[in-house]
């Protein structure tokens, strides 16, 4: 009894197993939508048949990739119930490396029988063409011997007048479909640092690398990055279009033909490369040749941009000086971009002072040698590197303190990374000048006070009674004072000792 509730217990299990199985597979299958066969046929030479193996093609933006039925038909499986094939562009056929090569005029067809017609036409097998040229030539053969009768002589000669037409026809597609065709284009940015500012000059090539003439139907510079306003680019595109076809002419691209053009591309001085650091964009080029076959080719660049800076400071001492001495001048320069800067110009201009105009040319001058002959700023200030530069202003006797007792003078340092991309910064410096007063010859003090120095007014100014000035020194004005305290004292001594007239 225990047995046998052991096998009925198995015996279950195992179908509930097998109902498992079979559910699932079931429910799949039910699920699965039937795809549908659509078959393509292309027109290619010997050459060709021998070149391409892998076909893809784009129906309802997917991608299929086909099986090679025949030397020129293949097979496609579209996941769709129902196919329209007239929204088929094209089919791709890809050569030994990989290349894409576009073909539009592909004939399409749900039966391979559909398309036993289509491969008979010439330049689809060439096995196939010859026949069809053979055929008619066997019957002429047999009947000029059967009968000499002019009539029948007159036959003969009409179909030998067809055949030979029709060999060149064969000849000539056959020599279409054996001529390759190639297209490599590029595109560079001539530049070892793009700068806000600045320019980046890009070349273009156009190459036909095949072996039949090409007609340029698209030229494209696409920007995918950058923040370069949308008609600069418009105008820029439509440059690099002009010079190309100016330099393609009416009659296309012939054969190993290649052409070459560089189109600057300008940068805005407030280019935002915060937001945008980079300029990104993809040169395409689309073409056909004479025969229907469409190509095209793109290359793309990225330029990283750059911000040119620098820093400069400056100092004077002494702070306050007299006419006769030298004041000293400090510059600090630092690079603070990440570029290289290389040295154009520095002016230095008095905005007050009494220098002459031919001092202040001087000044300049020395000052711009003084920059030239430091040998960080001949080979380049790098980025982050810094440069000290003192010079010294030697004020002459004669210097007028009356019209210049404020000296100030503003420079200005220009670097570039290039010639369109320029930066100047602008820095200044003020120094105290006062008239010097001798010491008097008694005194032989080395030290001075500053206060025994007083500049001289710029406006004369006339005391009156009120403000008189005083004029002596401290002693003499004690010993007044001194004298008039005796003279009370002896007038108050002289009144007390008067004798009275009273009796």
């Amino acid at each position: 009894m225990r047995n046998t509730k052991r096998r009925m217990f198995a015996l279950i299990t195992f179908v509930l197993v097998l109902i498992s199985m079979w559910a699932p597979n079931s429910i799949y299958a039910n699920s699965m939508m039937t795809p549908t066969t659509i078959y393509a046929q292309i027109e290619l030479s010997t050459d060709e048949i021998e070149v391409y193996e892998e076909a893809s093609l784009i129906y309802a933006d997917v991608t299929y990739y086909g099986a090679r039925e025949t030397e020129t038909v293949w097979r496609f499986m579209i996941d769709a119930t129902e196919v329209d094939v007239t929204t088929i562009d094209q089919v791709t056929l890809y050569n030994n490396e990989g290349v894409p090569y576009s073909f539009p005029s592909a004939v399409y067809a749900f039966e391979m029988e559909e398309l036993a017609d289509e491969s008979s036409e010439p330049g689809d097998d060439g096995t196939e063409t010859v026949p069809d040229v053979e055929t008619p030539i066997e019957p002429p053969l047999v009947e000029p011997e059967a009968s000499p009768e002019e009539p029948v002589t007159e036959e003969p000669v009409t179909e030998e007048v067809t055949e030979p037409s029709a060999t060149p026809d064969v000849t000539s597609e056959t020599d279409v479909t054996n001529e390759m065709i190639g297209l490599e284009v590029g595109k560079e940015a001539n530049i070892d640092q793009a700068v806000v500012g600045g320019m980046i000059p890009y070349t273009f090539v156009i190459e036909n690398t095949g072996e039949t003439t090409l007609t340029i139907t698209s030229i494209e510079d696409e920007f995918f990055s950058g923040d370069i306003d949308a008609d600069k680019v418009e105008a820029f595109n439509a440059d690099v279009r002009e010079q190309l076809m100016a330099l393609i002419g009416k009659n296309g691209l012939a054969a190993g033909e290649r052409v070459e053009t560089t189109v600057h591309l300008t940068i805005p001085s407030d280019y935002d490369r915060t937001n945008a650091p980079e300029i990104g964009n993809v040169f395409r080029v689309e073409a056909t040749d004479p025969y229907g076959r469409v190509i095209d080719a793109e290359s793309q660049q990225i330029v990283l941009l750059n911000q040119a800076d620098f820093t400069v400071t400056k100092t004077a001492r002494p702070e306050t000086v007299h006419p006769g001495e030298t004041i000293r001048y400090t510059y600090t320069i630092t690079n603070t971009s990440n570029v290289t800067l290389y040295f154009v110009d520095v002016i230095d201009e008095w905005t007050s002072g009494a220098l002459t105009t031919e001092e202040q040319r001087e000044t300049t001058e020395t000052l711009r040698d003084g920059m030239r002959a430091l040998a960080e700023i001949e080979n380049g200030l790098v980025p982050g590197e810094e440069v000290v530069l003192e010079m010294e202003k030697v004020l002459l006797p004669s210097y007028d303190v009356r019209a210049g007792a404020i000296l100030t003078n503003r420079t200005t340092f220009t670097f570039e990374v290039n010639r369109e991309a320029r930066v100047s910064r602008t820095v200044e410096a003020t120094v105290h000048v006062k008239q010097h007063i001798p010491k008097p010859d008694n005194d032989n003090h080395d030290d001075q006070d500053e206060s025994v120095y007083v500049p001289e007014p710029t406006t004369p100014v006339t005391p009156d009674q009120a403000t008189l000035p005083m004029t002596g020194s401290t002693e003499t004005r004690g010993t007044v004072i001194g004298l008039i305290l005796i003279g009370l004292g002896l007038l108050f001594v002289t009144h007390r000792r008067r004798p009275t007239s009273k009796a």
